[in-house]
């Protein structure tokens, strides 16, 4: 990024990943009825934010 080839890039929320994966594994051992689809989380990353976002997804 710093040679600017790559303008930026999407990661995503990992930590979210899991706790939703196992919450909706938990709903579903239970009979509740889960969604087909779960939103997760994503974060665009670029020069201006690199700093900031990444060490929030590192060290939630």
């Amino acid at each position: 990024m710093k040679d600017k080839i790559i303008l930026g890039f999407v990661v995503q929320n990992l930590l979210n990943m899991g706790y939703l994966g196992v919450k909706v594994g938990y709903d579903v051992i239970k009979g509740k009825d889960v969604k087909e689809r779960i939103d997760t989380g994503t974060t665009y990353i670029d020069l201006d934010n690199i700093e900031e976002d990444v060490q929030k997804l590192l060290y939630p």
